[in-house]
């Protein structure tokens, strides 16, 4: 008997890293200290870890792992006629969506830290994956150093010994041995087991609490037991549950009225409830946000998906793409062939945001028309929209040195350089045209600002709004404009302060002499006497009045 326990431990292991191991089986240790049996299933009755179970799995199927091809100019493209793409994108299996394969996959490594899929091989140069869960599998190490996958048998399929190359392993990134990954749900059974406690405890208050808004108290003495059991029926059916709570109980002959106080454990339960979202958030690496906690949402939702997607849903793709990688393509395929994921639905900002990053994109020449418009899942408008945009005051390192080359020798004797004047350096009505804008721009904010409270604290934000938005947009001009008319160039510091010191001047000045009432009319006054600013300050600057 005692060898048979030995050899029966020894074949499965008692570690809580094996899949196998029962978490609550009277053999591998006692329930967790809640005093609640925690499992892989009893854990989906908890809310927060079925939530983060949920974002995660579906986040990550989502994300639209496809087979991408290396192009030779150094780009890629999605590889459509490659034989993975509809295995990895359509069905594995034929019986179930790409996209609810790898959700169950996924499913399967955040409850038990591993997810196996077996690769059917067909002789059509083809293959099918089989999804086998991971109760019934075991790792094992061989003599030879070699992995072994054994499948113990279902109702519906039997036992059988699968090589590594044949099967599909996504282990959770924690892991002792970089091969069979930790399983949440045993390694955070107590935090799991703390919150089914309370949702149980909480629930069990509600539903058996008999409390009623006071006693009537009889003044007979010892009561026979057939009367208690009348009494305790009698009161359990007025009093008993959560519609019967505050209810007056009045017993037999009695005339003392005594008052009940009660406190429900309202505020300790919930704050605890609050508080394991967190704890649970912890364990996946996940915002709160996700789990559906706004308490405290008061940062941008752009930068929490970009955290979402780096510290929690990265490493479980990356790991997913690896195993892909090896299990699905030969040495020879690796080199031309791989799988990514799709990241850009995830990581989509605001419409204003998305409208900004595609103007810098189409106008600096990172993207065409096109390109653009397939990131927003729009159709292509033809040959026109795959050109790509140039700045005209923006030239290549190379198309200076071909102009370099075609230049004619210089003469044995120089003319003297003839003077430029500023006004006809072409790229000035560029420059005109940016300080234009920023004038409109900071006219009409100014002039919003000026029907509301706190105006000189809000001019002074737009006006430092302004310089900062001239020195992003004018610093490619001011360059150009220096190279072209070295006599006359452009200190884009000077210009900007010149520029701000004239705004706060004239705001400041209005603000001292208007009522509350000609404010707003006297700030858009102003703004029409400054038409000529734009000119007047380029002439400062160039003129070297500074």
């Amino acid at each position: 008997m005692f060898n048979w326990l030995t050899n029966r431990f020894k074949k499965r292991g008692v570690s809580l890293d094996n899949p196998l191991t029962p978490l609550n089986s009277p053999w591998f240790g006692p329930p967790a200290l809640a005093g609640v049996t925690v499992d892989e299933e009893s854990c989906d009755h908890y809310s927060a870890f079925f939530a983060a179970v949920r974002a995660i799995s579906t986040d990550v199927a989502g994300l639209c792992i496809q087979p991408f091809e290396h192009l030779p100019n150094g780009g890629k493209q999605v590889a459509l006629d490659h034989w993975t793409y509809d295995l990895v994108v359509h069905t594995p299996d034929n019986l179930r969506t790409a996209k609810k394969f790898w959700a169950a996959i996924i499913g399967h490594c955040l409850r038990w830290g591993n997810g196996f899929a077996e690769i059917e091989w067909l002789g059509s140069g083809s293959a099918r994956l089989h999804l086998l869960p991971p109760d019934r599998m075991q790792v094992v190490l061989e003599d030879n150093g070699r992995i072994r996958y054994d499948f113990l048998g279902s109702l519906d399929r039997p036992a059988k010994k699968i090589a590594p190359e044949n099967i599909i392993h996504i282990a959770n990134p924690v892991s002792y041995n970089g091969i069979v990954g930790k399983s949440i749900v045993a390694t955070a059974r107590e935090s799991i087991g703390l919150g089914l406690a309370t949702d149980l405890t909480l629930a069990s208050w509600y539903g058996n609490s008999a409390k009623p808004g006071g006693v009537v108290k009889h003044a007979k003495g010892p009561v026979k037991a057939n009367t208690k059991a009348n009494a305790r029926e009698y009161w359990d059916e007025l009093y008993q549950g959560v519609f019967a709570n505050g209810r007056v109980a009045h017993m037999w002959d009695g005339d003392e009225w005594i008052p009940t106080q009660l406190p429900a454990p309202d505020a300790a339960y919930l704050a605890s409830r609050q508080f394991q979202i967190s704890e649970m958030c912890r364990w996946f690496g996940c915002p709160p946000s996700i789990l559906g906690d706004f308490s405290k949402s008061t940062y941008n939702l752009e930068q929490t998906n970009m955290d979402y997607v780096q510290r929690c849903l990265r490493p479980w793709v990356e790991f997913t793409c690896g195993e892909l990688n090896i299990k699905l393509l030969d040495r020879n395929d690796r080199k031309r062939y791989f799988f990514a994921p799709d990241y850009h639905q995830l990581l989509k900002a605001d419409t204003v945001s998305r409208g900004q990053y595609f103007a810098v994109c189409r106008n600096w020449g990172i993207l065409s028309q096109n390109e653009c418009r397939a990131i927003e899942n729009r159709n292509s408008i033809g040959a026109q929209g795959d050109f790509y945009l140039s700045p005209a005051n923006m030239v290549t390192g190379n198309q200076l040195v071909l102009q370099d080359q075609q230049l004619p020798p210089e003469p044995t004797q120089q003319p003297a350089p003839s003077v430029q004047a500023p006004n006809s350096n072409p790229i000035r009505q560029i420059i005109l045209d940016e300080l234009g804008r920023c004038l409109r721009r900071e006219t009409k904010k100014l002039e919003r600002a000026a029907k509301k409270p706190n105006f000189l604290p809000a001019a002074e934000d737009i006006i430092a709004e302004t310089a900062a938005i001239m020195r992003s947009n004018l610093v490619s001009s001011v360059v150009a404009f220096n190279s072209l008319d070295p006599t006359h160039k452009i200190d884009l510091e000077t210009l900007v302060n010149r520029w701000a010191d004239r705004s706060r001047s004239d705001v400041q000045s209005v603000e001292a002499v208007s009522l509350a009432n000609q404010l707003a009319s006297n700030i858009e006054d102003m703004g029409t006497r400054w038409t000529n600013r734009p000119a007047e300050t380029l002439d400062f600057v160039t003129n070297g009045n500074r």
